[in-house]
């Protein structure tokens, strides 16, 4: 996924990099932005989804979903990739659990990253770009939230 040019893909060369998503449907009522999901392993989970304007195809948003074994899963390391960045700890997600966040999000001030985090264990749930979020028919939390 680091290799993904983000910027250059939209639907046509979406298709041509991942193939046809084993999930396709709108992200909103309004039919403005269209999800594509990429299911992958045993269980089948969501390993990848891509929001796209659903008008002009334009890629708004890239989620990559890990499972716990995965290498990209180890805080540290993912840390280590992405070190040219400088990532903050956003306000803790309250997911609705009086007892505190079960997340943390740590946003990148200037690449447009996100990284979801399991408070308790450190692992990393998601990676999310942010690609076009000035045309994105509102603002919205990414999809890992």
């Amino acid at each position: 996924m680091d290799r993904v040019h983000w910027a250059d893909v939209n639907t046509s060369t979406a298709e041509r990099i991942f193939g046809k998503p084993d999930i396709r449907e709108y992200a909103d009522s309004e039919r403005r932005e269209d999800a594509w999901v990429y299911l992958g392993g045993e269980p089948k989970t969501t390993r990848l989804s891509l929001i796209f304007n659903a008008h002009t195809g334009t890629l708004l948003s890239a989620n990559w979903f890990f499972r716990a074994t995965d290498s990209e899963a180890n805080l540290e390391s993912l840390a280590k990739r992405y070190s040219h960045l400088k990532f903050d700890l956003e306000h803790p997600y309250e997911n609705g659990d009086v007892r505190g966040p079960k997340m943390l999000f740590y946003s990148s001030k200037d690449g447009g990253v996100e990284i979801a985090v399991y408070k308790r264990s450190k692992v990393v749930s998601s990676l999310s770009w942010e690609i076009a979020p000035s045309l994105a028919p509102e603002k919205r939390k990414p999809t890992s939230h």
